[in-house]
């Protein structure tokens, strides 16, 4: 039997930083906020899990009465699959032979259901079913003012329903989209309307598709920035709401959302240069921080961002270790309290392992007191390492001006920025190699 990690149940002033922090307090109680809400609204929950992708947080979500879970790629369904997890929404188009053959393989160990918007890849996945004599669940996908994927609604919806209908190997079960125009809107009364102007679209392509005579059990939409006006809307069956249970400052600053945060990383001071400069081992480079001497240690702050931005970071001594860095936020008590630093999503910390440490305010029992395994958490098992791969291949190849068509994480941009830089050296420096080769000859 393994042993347990000597850190679990220590104190957090034990960790090696960064460390990334998980309020159980919290991430439970916005958990049940959903489930909680959409029960009252009479919808399904079947939250979207690209943010946490965490087989044991999903576990959580099902407790608390989600259907399912939503995924944004065969990978994320793999390793849902894998944990037992069947219900299995891939919100998304899947082309491709070998991505597809992968999709087919998860018929009978789960019950997944993906994404089309076009006679062409419903045909591909259809002979791909067809090959391994499987039936594959098929939702549309339907453009609702996003202006990414999915077809226009209404008529061009029956069209495709009925072209599937055609073809055997699938089994069409429902539509799906994501009103994100709305996400933004700060004014609530603004964002209402446009959340039920873009549903309204989509649940009428429900009635027309059913009216042609077709079956459609799933209608899906919503997220975060569109709760919870998305769970109330006539018409619609279940809703994909997912980062909500961490929250972000993306999510309360830019889709003016309320959620408290649970995920925070912890940092600790490297260097002081000067009274007024102060370096951490984890964090943005480009923040500018104010500083301010307290009687028992100091506090900085980014600047310009007091009331939005809730991260005074208190520099605290712990004995023997130097100086640590928390960020205050405002947690009531009931919720646990506590200091953490203020983190967007999750991500893996080498190519081997991940690891998420895990508090409460009280004493932790049973699973609770184990290390949550992360999506990537698989000390380098093939099916890691092709996931891996894959984001390695799509970001290599992402457009320069990609960031202006859809929302890209910056860490994204970054990485296909710093990606392309070095293609570009190291083209030149081929360049530079074979031209000092043809002269020498």
């Amino acid at each position: 039997m393994a042993q347990p990690h000597p850190l679990i149940g220590a104190p957090k002033s034990a960790l090696d930083t960064p460390a990334l922090l998980v309020d159980l307090d919290v991430l439970e109680a916005n958990i049940k906020r959903i489930a909680d809400t959409c029960r009252a609204a009479g919808v399904g929950w079947r939250p979207h899990m690209k943010g946490h992708k965490t087989p044991e947080i999903a576990r959580l979500q099902l407790a608390a009465g989600a259907i399912g879970v939503t995924c944004a790629k065969v990978g994320e369904a793999e390793v849902m699959a894998a944990a037992g997890i069947r219900n299995i929404l891939i919100a998304n188009e899947i082309v491709g032979p070998l991505k597809v053959r992968r999709l087919v393989d998860l018929v009978g160990p789960a019950d997944p259901i993906v994404g089309v918007d076009s006679i062409a890849n419903a045909t591909e996945l259809a002979a791909a079913a067809r090959a391994q004599g499987k039936t594959l669940k098929v939702a549309i996908e339907v453009n609702t003012g996003m202006n990414r994927a999915g077809v226009e609604p209404g008529a061009p919806v029956v069209a495709l329903a009925n072209e599937i209908a055609k073809l055997s190997g699938l089994r069409l079960v429902g539509l799906f989209g994501w009103e994100s125009q709305a996400t933004t809107i700060a004014e609530p009364a603004e964002k209402e309307r446009v959340v039920v102007t873009a549903v309204a679209l989509l649940a009428a392509s429900a009635r027309a598709a059913r009216e042609a005579g077709h079956t459609i059990d799933i209608v899906s939409c919503g997220g975060t920035g569109t709760f919870p006006y998305c769970a109330r809307q006539p018409g619609v069956s279940e809703i994909q709401v997912g980062g909500a249970i961490f929250s972000d400052m993306h999510y309360r600053t830019h889709y003016h959302t309320d959620f408290p945060f649970a995920l925070t990383v912890l940092a600790t001071v490297i260097s002081r240069p000067t009274p007024t400069r102060i370096i951490l081992d984890a964090g943005r480079k480009d923040a500018e921080l104010g500083f301010e001497r307290q009687e028992h240690g100091f506090v900085v702050w980014r600047k310009n961002q007091q009331g939005v931005n809730l991260d005074r970071t208190w520099l605290m001594h712990f004995e023997g270790s130097g100086y640590w860095a928390i960020t205050d936020l405002p947690y009531p008590k009931k919720e646990g309290g506590g200091l953490g630093r203020l983190f967007r999503y999750p991500t893996p910390i080498d190519r081997h392992h991940t690891l998420v440490w895990n508090y409460r305010m009280q004493k932790m029992t049973g699973w609770k007191r184990d290390l949550w395994r992360f999506l990537y958490k698989n000390r380098g098992s093939d099916r890691g390492v092709t996931v891996l791969e894959q984001d390695r291949a799509a970001l290599v190849g992402i457009a320069p001006c990609a960031g202006q068509r859809e929302n890209l994480l910056q860490c994204d941009i970054g990485v296909a920025n710093i990606r392309r830089l070095y293609r570009q050296a190291a083209e030149a420096q081929f360049a530079a190699r074979a031209n000092h080769a043809s002269a020498a000859q």
